[in-house]
């Protein structure tokens, strides 16, 4: 509860400011208030809306009763960047939703314990999930299941070219988020990709598009050396440019 912590140490600071008076109590007041009202609605309502709810009641109660210049800049900075983190937070699906719902579209379902038995070797399933953040993931010699990342606002670079995928139907999703994406996957391996972007520039597999909405549905076939053949890759970003590609001399 870091917030709470910061809104109770602004209130007290007004409550007992150096020039006392009734308008400093009053914004220390409401500004504990407040406070108290962030641990209540964490407490009670479920952690997305209860985002909402703190934005939607400390934004007008900043606006409304700025204190002197300085800390109304601070506090208005403050609540505008809570109000955008809820934003992303709320934007942010749910991994685990993601992932089901990407496989059902797919009609297919990974059974990554079966191919780890067939192989006898461990099957790393690399799953990452972040607000903010930049998101780096370079594999050198792992057998992997599935890849799925996804984050609010950031950069994603997934390297992938030097990994071995045990599943028959591997999956690699990178969803929501502003922030580039860069995806480069092995050579040895045939392919699937569906990449969109809300506002972008698309590079798949040597397609191009650019624009509002852009969208790229590509496939690519390969004389696979690996046991199992296709790689479904899905990016979907609200914007940023997108580029999924084979090392260079391999295609992409």
């Amino acid at each position: 509860m870091k917030f709470t912590a910061v809104l109770l140490f602004f209130g007290f600071l007004f409550l007992f400011h150096d020039t006392f008076s009734v308008k400093h109590v009053l914004q220390g007041i409401i500004i504990v208030s407040a406070g108290v009202l962030v641990w209540f609605i964490h407490r009670w309502f479920s952690v997305r809306f209860g985002r909402f709810l703190i934005a939607a009641v400390l934004l007008p109660v900043t606006v409304v009763l700025l204190p002197p210049p300085i800390w109304g800049f601070i506090m208005l900075v403050t609540a505008f960047a809570w109000v955008l983190y809820a934003f992303i937070q709320h934007k942010t699906v749910d991994l685990d939703e993601h992932v089901s719902a990407l496989k059902e579209n797919n009609g297919a379902s990974a059974s990554l314990a079966g191919a780890g038995a067939l192989t006898g070797e461990e099957v790393f399933i690399y799953e990452k999930q972040v607000a903010l953040g930049h998101i780096v993931y370079e594999v050198s010699g792992d057998i992997l299941g599935d890849v799925h990342v996804k984050n609010g606002a950031g950069s994603v670079y997934l390297d992938l070219s030097q990994a071995t995928f045990a599943s028959k139907a591997a999956y690699i999703s990178v969803a929501g988020g502003f922030g580039g994406v860069e995806v480069i996957l092995p050579s040895t391996l045939s392919c699937e990709v569906r990449a969109k972007s809300g506002f972008g520039a698309l590079n798949v597999l040597q397609q191009k598009e650019t624009g509002l909405q852009a969208n790229i549905v590509a496939a690519s076939k390969q004389k696979t050396e690996q046991p199992h053949g296709c790689l479904n890759v899905t990016v979907d970003r609200w914007a940023g440019d997108i580029t999924v590609r084979r090392l260079k001399g391999n295609g992409g």
